[in-house]
């Protein structure tokens, strides 16, 4: 099995300049949660549903929600980005790549054919309940308790 059986190839993508407010928008819409971002078909950086809410003040902040809403339509996605995104291609063995998302605790891991230009696709990371299932581990969802309360 390869990348390219595995991998996402509709990719949402917002651009350097877009606000954080444009990247909120298109993660609730959309149920996603990593959004590369893309200038000139060049991958320039990743932001994740965790950076924009590591960003955002708590609710007990003392703005109001029209100071929140200017602030997070004044902030590019930029300044919140991590502009060091691990890449993959298309026919690397799909094993490799998990091996790669496994050890270095990354959650999307994008699809690039070639290194100058970002191809539309990503590898989301299964949720530990599906990786367990594949392992052969209990499911917990499945778990009804001991036998005697059957």
């Amino acid at each position: 099995m390869f990348v390219s059986d595995w991998m996402t190839r509709k990719v949402f993508t917002v651009a350097p300049d877009d606000s954080v407010s444009d990247a909120i928008r298109l993660i609730r819409e959309k149920g996603i949660k990593h959004i590369p971002v893309v200038k000139d078909n060049r991958l320039k950086g990743i932001v994740s549903d965790r950076d924009i809410r590591d960003f955002s003040p708590s609710r007990a902040t003392t703005l109001d929600v029209y100071e929140l809403h200017y602030l997070l339509a004044r902030t590019k996605v930029r300044e919140i980005m991590k502009p060091r995104v691990f890449t993959t291609s298309p026919d690397t063995p799909a094993e490799e790549a998990a091996k790669l998302m496994y050890d270095q605790n990354i959650g999307c891991l994008p699809v690039q054919a070639r290194r100058d230009h970002f191809r539309q696709g990503h590898i989301p990371r299964p949720c530990r309940h599906h990786r367990r299932k594949a392992q052969g581990a209990p499911d917990i969802y499945d778990y009804r308790g001991p036998p005697w309360l059957h």
